[in-house]
């Protein structure tokens, strides 16, 4: 992509005169000063609300919750999203409270924590909701797993279907279900592949039910393919052996892996 052909303009600064000085000067300059700032303010924000609208906020990497010693819940080393990428966090314990059923620790974009029972997000700053946890009168019982962020890369998922049967009606619709391969984010292209070419044929069809791990494909056959002397006037009584074909998909596309 070549990118927008137009963009926002940011506020320009107070222009400079030949003569300026003095107060008049001072004035300017710090004028220009608050502006740039707002400026650059404005660019920081629109690339977090960005990277925010894209990707959410959660872990990248480590920041694994357990429990910690009485009531405490233990964090190992990490980074997180919040707009941006965070200073990894170095990793230690973090105090909660007592009687929670459950109780909610956020992580905040300073770096910070924040803890309580009622499930209330702090008000002043940019966080996500990074555990729950259980906990008695004097230790926790038990947290879950924090939301992980992991980025969308290239894939391509491709298998071979062997000796597939292609009976009377000369055609067969067969759905291709990769999910032992894994499961598209964003699926991108569908190559197919049938042997012996000479005799069959395969289309994807009905793509408006394509799904994450799955879709269709029609597999024709030329109805004079076998041989009629052969199926009639042999001791072969297998019509399967005239009407067999291997099937080859390749599917890329975007998945979290």
């Amino acid at each position: 992509m070549a990118g927008l052909t137009y963009h926002k303009t940011l506020t320009d600064v107070t222009a400079y005169a030949t003569g300026d000085k003095g107060e008049v000067l001072r004035v300017k300059m710090n004028a220009n000063e608050d502006q740039l700032i707002a400026n650059a303010q404005s660019v920081e924000d629109a690339l977090e609300d960005t990277i925010y609208e894209t990707f959410g906020s959660g872990v990248l990497t480590g920041m694994v919750p357990s429990v910690g010693t009485g009531l405490t819940v233990a964090v190992t080393t990490g980074t997180a999203l919040i707009g941006r990428m965070l200073t990894a966090y170095a990793g230690g314990s973090i105090a909660v409270e007592a009687n929670a059923t459950p109780g909610y620790i956020y992580y905040n974009q300073d770096g910070t924590w924040t803890t309580n029972k009622t499930g209330t997000p702090p008000s002043t700053k940019s966080y996500f909701e990074f555990c729950q946890y259980t906990s008695g009168a004097a230790a926790v019982s038990a947290v879950t797993t924090p939301p992980k962020i992991l980025p969308c890369n290239p894939v391509s998922y491709t298998q071979t279907f062997e000796d597939l049967l292609v009976e009377e009606t000369h055609y067969r619709d067969y759905l291709i279900d990769h999910t032992a391969l894994g499961t598209l984010t964003i699926p991108g292209f569908i190559t197919l592949t049938v042997t012996p070419s000479d005799a069959f044929t395969v289309a994807h069809i009905d793509p408006e039910l394509d799904t994450a791990t799955s879709f269709y494909v029609r597999i024709s056959r030329d109805p004079d393919y076998y041989d009629y002397t052969d199926y009639y006037y042999t001791s072969s009584t297998d019509y399967g052996l005239y009407a067999q074909c291997d099937l080859t998909f390749v599917r890329t596309g975007l998945a979290y892996n």
